[in-house]
Formats: structure tokens, C-alpha cells, sequence
């Protein structure tokens, strides 16, 4: 029997029946690629920021983690993390969770609802012992779907590079090392 032969003993019936089957295929596998991979997601800068504040002298300086919801929906950013790599994946440290700076009234408090487009601001301390002293590789937003948004790295190593002008690394010995100034915690 011939592909003619065979197209020609088809029924109305059987034609509807594989155009139905045809359609039920991609509205399943569209069903999954929407509902299952096709989450928000979420665009991170690092950078150093100053402020001036009330058109005077004084300038405050802070990290500014600046994060956006680039769509298809809303998104709840839970907290900030950092990794630092290592030369095998199986070696890789654990995550530093990274406590936002809760009592500083300009930046964002967490958890926060992004709708698509939104932006948050999250300013951490300019200071000494910060999170950028440990050189992290990566840094980070955890959405409440468990995923953790990384910041470009060129954002991050421009932040590093800032930090580490202002803040010289100083070399750490048994005999340099004080309680009043101890040195960035690794993780």
C-alpha cells in the first residue's frame, strides 16, 4: 500500500482526530515550557555609590546592589548572597548569606515584590571589613523560587577594583592582627 493509497482510505474523522492529537501536543509542551521554565528573572548590578545628602558637604558612600524584575512576571527577592569560586566545582565553598543593612532609610528592605520592570536599590556599608574585602566572585539576589540571581561580573570586579583603591589589602601576620581591626571574615 502506497502513502497515496493509504491518505486516500482516510476519513474526515481521522484527519480531525491527528489534527486534534497535533494540537493537544503543543498546547502540553507550551504548558510546560510556561509554567515550568519560563520563571522571572532578575538583572543584578554592584556598584559604589555616593550620596550627598541635603545639598551639603557630607557624602556618604555605599555598595549598591541594584536589581530588576526583567519579566515575564512578579518575583519576590528574599536575600543577598556571595560565592567565591574554586578551582574545582566539587571544592566550592558554601554560600555567606549576607545581612541587608536594615536601619539605612534609602535602601530597600527585603524581602521584596517586584512587579515586571521594578526596581529595588539595596545599599550595603562602605567600610572596611565589607563583603567586597573577601573578593567574592559572585554576588547575588535568592528569588522565592530558590534560584540565585549572580551580578555580571564586570559590574563585580569594577566594584572590587573600587574597593580594594580605597581600601588597600593589608597582610595579615600573627603579629599585625588586633581585636579592634580584625581582618574580613572568609567563608
Amino acid at each position: 500500500m502506497t502513502v497515496s493509497e493509504f491518505i486516500g482510505k482516510l476519513e474526515v474523522s481521522d484527519i480531525i482526530a491527528v489534527l486534534a492529537l497535533l494540537v493537544a501536543s503543543f498546547s502540553i509542551f507550551w504548558n510546560i515550557y510556561r509554567d515550568i521554565l519560563l520563571k522571572p528573572r532578575l538583572k543584578v548590578r554592584v556598584q559604589i555609590s555616593i550620596i550627598i545628602r541635603d545639598n551639603s558637604i557630607k557624602k556618604d558612600s555605599f555598595i549598591d546592589i541594584t536589581v530588576t524584575n526583567m519579566g515575564p512576571g512578579v518575583i519576590t527577592c528574599e536575600a543577598i548572597f556571595a560565592r567565591k569560586r574554586a578551582l574545582f566545582r566539587w571544592l566550592q565553598p558554601p554560600l555567606a548569606f549576607i545581612v541587608p543593612d536594615y536601619t539605612n532609610p534609602l535602601s530597600a528592605q527585603l524581602p521584596k515584590k517586584l512587579e515586571v520592570g521594578e526596581k529595588i536599590t539595596l545599599l550595603l556599608p562602605y567600610e572596611e571589613n565589607a563583603i567586597l574585602a573577601t573578593k567574592p566572585t559572585h554576588l547575588g539576589i535568592r528569588d522565592s523560587f530558590i534560584r540565585i540571581h549572580w551580578a555580571d561580573r564586570d559590574s563585580l570586579k569594577k566594584a572590587i577594583k573600587s574597593y580594594l583603591k580605597d581600601f588597600p589589602e593589608k597582610k595579615w601576620g600573627p603579629d599585625q592582627t588586633s581585636k579592634s581591626n580584625p581582618p574580613a571574615t572568609p567563608y
